[in-house]
């Protein structure tokens, strides 16, 4: 039997061969819009009460964390998305939005998240928060640009925060 890429790894999309981390970064902002506004779009269409009710409790246990700015709000940010794609009920999304995260996202944002609180925690409060609005609304295009606002004031984030650690005596 031939083999197929990826089977049976641990990282089926080659995340862990990428070299230059602050590009993956900037790689996996520019991927998200793309993947998940269409996540969204099913979940806008598919989602029931009880997903509304588990992301309005993250979002509250969110909240609770970027109020202390605590950067272990990462974890709920992203447990947060995988509500979004579990929302869907399709169970490709449910599998394929994890392994978005799994290779080498955490380690990265969680080190920006420590130098950058205050603005990360802004955006994932405002923008959360307004991908809710719009999922129990049912409004798939304000849910879409939320989603695209979000992730592009990731990459200002993250573009600022590489810049200060390449040039750290300007601060």
């Amino acid at each position: 039997m031939a083999e197929h890429p990826g089977a049976g790894s641990k990282d089926p999309l080659g995340l862990c061969l990428l070299e230059d981390e602050r590009r993956f970064l900037l790689d996996w902002y520019e991927t998200r819009p793309v993947v998940e506004s269409g996540f969204l779009r099913l979940a806008v269409e598919n989602r029931t009460d009880w997903d509304l009710r588990q992301l309005q409790e993250i979002l509250s246990r969110q909240a609770e964390l970027t109020a202390q700015q605590d950067p272990a709000y990462i974890w709920i940010d992203q447990e947060f998305h995988r509500a979004l794609a579990a929302a869907t009920h399709n169970s490709v999304i449910r599998k394929l939005q994890p392994a978005l995260l799994q290779q080498g996202y955490f380690r990265l944002a969680e080190e920006v998240a420590k130098v950058n609180a205050p603005r990360l925690t802004e955006n994932a409060d405002y923008y959360h928060s307004e991908i809710l609005r719009c999922l129990k609304k049912r409004n798939v295009s304000g849910a879409c640009t939320a989603l695209e606002a979000h992730m592009q004031r990731g990459v200002d984030d993250l573009r600022a925060w590489t810049e200060r650690v390449q040039n750290p005596l300007e601060d």
